[in-house]
């Protein structure tokens, strides 16, 4: 098998981990050819994320490369399915939900165009066939989509050593006294990091707590401004060290008390998952989603108000206030991660790739 993937990002984003830790499998295991197109300025870290998933960094699509197909990664890189797809069969790997329809600027007909092109559309969920991209594809051969629902990546695939960072989650120790409530993910409005903080700070009268956020910043300065002012009335509420390596990332995670996700939008939140299976407790936005991936409100998780600080704040202080609660989350968390075996999903999502060309 020799394929080609393309994408804009090899970053530390989960639609990029999740295709690294593919691909690495493949090249590893199944011991495919995978070349990933490259611009001629990438550098430095992508590059180094590229061979470690096996691949060769190649400038261009040639015809007589021999690829049985191209793989394009994520609908942002819509482009490429549409310069593709007359030269060999594509792969479209959507892991997008509705920011992707309200910021990419196509017409309903355009976007039905772009769904109509590729051999086969891998999806991670119901949730995105039945709601999101349903008016694109419903004329579709049920042959050409596919639902792979997300396995947790696993930690050990060889990554950019990172000064500092440790090899294994259980390394962490976990001895600080606060409470403290973990969020992963770019802090930007969309991801709801703010109404974390400011139920936190709401909080601060009634209990040591304290909010990590692992990821880094977007270039807001309504936000930081927002922020910034609960940190000058809070000097210890917010801990944040910017973007880190996923390794270093799950060790910090790892310290926290709780995992809270109060994103106003997301295709599966797989860094829940992540969290759970850690053994932390979890707090979700109630997105529509969740149901679909199987998150149950008090059964394996909590359920805030999407955008709702006071509910947020609500949702931590009940775990702060019941243990038995924090309990019962935290193993009805692990059983819901536990089903999302990383090996599983390899073994999918490879199958529906065979597929095409058995």
């Amino acid at each position: 098998m020799k394929l080609i993937s393309v994408t804009h990002s090899y970053g530390n984003d989960g639609a990029a981990l999740t295709l690294l830790h593919t691909v690495h499998f493949w090249t590893t295991t199944l011991g495919w050819q995978v070349d990933a197109l490259v611009g001629r300025d990438w550098a430095g870290s992508t590059l180094d994320a590229i061979e470690a998933a096996g691949m060769q960094p190649v400038y261009e699509v040639r015809a007589d490369a021999g690829y049985d197909l191209a793989l394009v990664n994520t609908l942002n890189d819509y482009q490429s399915v549409l310069e593709l797809h007359d030269k060999l069969p594509v792969v479209l790997w959507v892991h997008e939900a509705e920011s992707i329809i309200a910021n990419a600027m196509l017409t309903p007909a355009q976007w039905a165009r772009v769904f109509q092109l590729p051999r086969l559309t891998l999806f991670n969920s119901r949730w995105q066939t039945e709601s999101v991209f349903r008016s694109f594809i419903y004329r579709l051969p049920t042959e050409r989509i596919a639902i792979v629902p997300y396995g947790i990546l696993p930690f050990d695939m060889p990554e950019a050593p990172c000064p500092g960072s440790l090899s294994t989650v259980e390394s962490v120790a976990r001895d600080h006294k606060p409470f403290r409530v973990a969020a992963v993910g770019r802090v930007n409005a969309r991801k709801g990091q703010i109404e974390l903080i400011e139920a936190a700070a709401a909080l601060v009268p009634r209990h040591a707590i304290e909010c990590d956020l692992i990821g880094s910043h977007a270039d807001d300065p309504v936000l930081k401004s927002r922020i910034d002012a609960i940190r000058r009335r809070y000097p210890h509420l917010v801990l944040s060290e910017g973007e880190r390596p996923r390794q270093a990332a799950m060790a910090r995670l790892s310290q926290a008390d709780a995992f809270c996700l109060p994103s106003h939008d997301e295709s599966y939140g797989l860094a829940a998952l992540e969290a759970a299976r850690i053994g932390l407790p979890v707090i979700l936005a109630n997105l529509p989603v969740y149901a679909h991936v199987g998150w149950v409100d008090r059964e394996n998780c909590l359920l805030a108000r999407c955008g709702d600080s006071a509910s947020i704040g609500g949702a931590i202080e009940a775990l702060i206030d019941d243990a038995a609660l924090r309990q019962n989350l935290i193993e009805g968390g692990r059983q819901l991660a536990a089903r999302h075996d990383f090996a599983l999903f390899l073994e999918r999502v490879t199958s529906r790739i065979e597929g095409l060309l058995a």
